[in-house]
């Protein structure tokens, strides 16, 4: 479900309630309605959900959003936006350095 998210976020981001278009893609992935509904309206999951996320987000000291952390050893590398060419090619090139580094023998920071 999280793929079809990004994928179809221009349908359901400026909705006025995204909430009918998650129904019915939970409905093509077989979720019961009831199922579903039920989700919504767990607030211990919420909670949960909130936390975990407010952990993360320290964790890995997310400063923007969408955030994508790539992690190499010891090294943490944050890329911050929507253009995933870019942050791809950035990630590439830099997983090639540490790969090039790791046959030289040198430690990531």
């Amino acid at each position: 479900m999280m793929g079809w998210l990004y994928e179809n976020q221009a349908r359901w981001v400026d909705a006025k309630d995204p909430t009918g278009i998650f129904s019915q893609y939970a409905q093509t992935l077989g979720f019961l309605p009831s199922a579903f509904n039920a989700c919504l309206s767990n607030e211990a999951l919420e909670d949960a959900l909130i936390e975990q996320r407010d952990q993360l987000s320290t964790l890995y000291k997310v400063r923007g959003w969408p955030t994508t952390v790539l992690r190499q050893g010891n090294a943490v590398k944050h890329y911050v936006g929507t253009n995933k060419k870019a942050i791809l090619t950035d990630m590439e090139k830099d997983i090639k350095d540490f790969e090039k580094k790791q046959q030289l023998g040198i430690k990531a920071k």
